[in-house]
C-alpha cells in the first residue's frame, strides 16, 4: 500500500509539474493561435489547484490501489500463482 501511495503521488507531482510547465510558457501561444482571450490565473490560485489536485490524485489512487489489494487478498492463493 505504501508503494502504491508513493508511486500515486509521484504521479501526481509530475502531471502537475508538466501541467504548470505547459500552462505558463504557452499562454500567449494559446492565445494568438485560438484568436481568444487567454487569462494566466494568480500565483496563489495556480498553488491552490495545483495542492488540489495532488491531494485528490493521491487519495484517488491509494483508494484503488485499497480495492485491487481487497480482491486479491480474497482469492486462493494457488489460483493467483497458477494464473500469473
Amino acid at each position: 500500500m505504501q508503494e502504491a501511495a508513493m508511486i500515486c503521488f509521484a504521479g501526481s507531482v509530475i502531471g502537475v509539474v508538466i501541467g504548470c510547465l505547459v500552462m505558463i510558457p504557452f499562454g500567449n501561444f494559446i492565445e494568438t493561435q485560438f484568436g481568444m482571450p487567454y487569462l494566466t490565473p494568480d500565483v496563489p490560485w495556480v498553488i491552490m489547484v495545483a495542492v488540489i489536485s495532488l491531494v485528490v490524485s493521491a487519495v484517488a489512487g491509494s483508494l484503488t490501489s485499497i480495492v485491487a489489494s481487497r480482491k486479491i487478498s480474497r482469492m486462493d492463493t494457488g489460483l493467483i500463482l497458477r494464473e500469473n
